[in-house]
């Protein structure tokens, strides 16, 4: 399970908070889908590579929760992982191997959600690149995010946690001290890279 708030950044907030932060990481992501068959589901693959790190598939499936809380930023997903090798993940986004094919607890959970979805139909729909490093955000680990789609940049601080109330004025606090106002982000990644791949 998949619990986290999510804090829109200006470019200029960004730089301003990226000067705190440390452990920068470079990720690109692609999703993959067939006629926004698994996006109407509720639903999200990702398969994430990362320079010294093994790519992982992961597939998100939200869970429904009320227009406030979303509003406020909380993101609330079922998630599922498993890591793969770099030739599979090379393949995946080639459309070179069949998804049928790979053991995965990924491809297991997605057929038990969509049944009627062949596997096949998969396509890779677009890739966001992200540059993640950690921020401290008083007690809580932050991650700062620098997100890019074509030639269209977005930026966010999420933090993972259960307790979201606590985060949450942790974040306006921390905020505050650099006169940053708290804006709440309901779209998600994927979200994004669909509108904004729109935009292209």
């Amino acid at each position: 399970m998949e619990k986290e708030l999510k804090f829109g950044l200006t470019a200029q907030e960004y730089r301003k908070l990226n000067r705190l932060s440390h452990s920068p990481k470079t990720q690109k992501n692609t999703y993959f889908d067939f006629q926004n068959k698994l996006g109407r589901g509720g639903a999200g693959l990702r398969l994430r590579e990362q320079t010294g790190k093994a790519p992982i598939l992961t597939l998100k499936a939200e869970i429904r929760q009320t227009a406030k809380k979303a509003k406020q930023g909380w993101h609330v997903r079922q998630e599922w992982e498993q890591s793969v090798s770099p030739k599979v993940a090379s393949a995946l986004r080639r459309g070179k191997l069949p998804w049928a094919h790979l053991d995965s607890t990924v491809v297991t959970r997605l057929r038990a959600l969509f049944p009627k979805l062949n596997l096949e139909s998969l396509k890779a729909i677009g890739t966001l690149k992200t540059r993640r490093s950690i921020l401290k955000v008083g007690k809580f680990k932050g991650e700062l995010d620098a997100a890019q789609v074509g030639r269209h940049r977005f930026y966010e601080l999420e933090v993972e946690t259960s307790a979201s109330e606590a985060a949450r004025r942790a974040v306006e606090s921390f905020f505050e001290c650099f006169e940053i106002p708290l804006r709440p982000r309901a779209e998600t990644k994927l979200g994004a890279l669909m509108r904004l791949s729109r935009k292209r």
